[in-house]
């Protein structure tokens, strides 16, 4: 789940939303945008 790239009905129920999704982990992981669009750059060589 990419935190901040979704949003809840209010920043709470985002917040509570997030949280929940973080207890199925490994199943689940919340990350960021940043996080993600690191993952997908090439290694520097």
């Amino acid at each position: 789940m990419v935190a901040d790239a979704c949003a809840g009905a209010d920043d709470d129920s985002h917040a509570k939303a997030l949280y929940v999704l973080g207890l199925y982990r490994p199943l689940v992981r919340v990350a960021t945008v940043d996080e993600v669009l690191a993952q997908s750059r090439p290694a520097p060589r």
